[in-house]
């Protein structure tokens, strides 16, 4: 397995210049990323990091100012396909979807394998354009996922023009398998031009057996359909 070792993740930068994903991770390899910053990525899947069939562990770790801007997007800051996935003391911010089709995951994306998310902030995240988005902020499905610590938070979704758009989990989406901790804080702007548009789940969407582990105190959703 290889370690990358930064200063710090504000002076230690891994930048894609847009041209394509920052850093790439697959065929079983090991790789962790500490104190350093991620950031400049422009691809469909995994703008700043993409993880296929391996195994990715970051620490004290900033994934900011990806982009997709293709017509299906998924997991721009983060995504992670049948991997194992360990963040700890980081932060996902500031990434955007900007797309005429479809997104998932802005900030993290995950699909099979295993999350565990440990202290970690996802925030001011933004789905721009596209007519349909599932968990702008994170979205993990067939994932065994563990959350300690976790906020999801300023998510901004705004939707194009036309009928029938649908925001599924506007915060995020966590769908079985999930073992206990989930994210305690979901806020997520909506705003569109939809003549029809359906949102479920609001700022989150769980399975039934992690709605009660949510604190629904300090959840704040709007929607704004215009």
């Amino acid at each position: 397995d290889l370690t990358l070792q930064g200063a710090a993740s504000s002076s230690t930068f891994l930048d894609g210049g847009g041209a394509g994903s920052v850093v790439i991770v697959d065929g079983g390899e090991g790789l962790t990323l500490r104190d350093l910053t991620v950031r400049g990525g422009l691809a469909d899947n995994g703008a700043g990091i993409f993880v296929s069939a391996s195994a990715l562990t970051l620490e004290q770790v900033v994934v900011e100012d990806n982009e997709c801007t293709s017509a299906v997007c998924n997991g721009t800051g983060v995504y992670a396909l049948n991997s194992t996935l360990l963040v700890s003391d980081s932060e996902v911010r500031d990434n955007t979807q900007r797309t005429t089709g479809t997104g998932a995951g802005v900030g993290i994306f995950t699909q099979g394998g295993s999350l565990q998310l440990d202290e970690v902030r996802v925030r001011n995240n933004t789905f721009t354009g596209g007519s349909s988005v599932t968990g702008a902020g994170l979205a993990t499905s067939g994932t065994v996922a563990i959350f300690d610590q976790v906020e999801i938070s300023a998510t901004t979704i705004e939707l194009g023009v036309g009928d029938n758009h649908w925001v599924t989990g506007g915060g995020f989406i966590i769908e079985p398998s999930v073992v206990p901790g989930a994210p305690t804080y979901a806020h997520a702007n909506y705003a569109g031009n939809a003549k029809q548009m359906k949102q479920g789940g609001g700022g989150k969407k769980l399975p039934a057996k992690l709605q009660a582990m949510v604190d629904k105190s300090q959840e704040h959703v709007e929607g704004i359909v215009r």
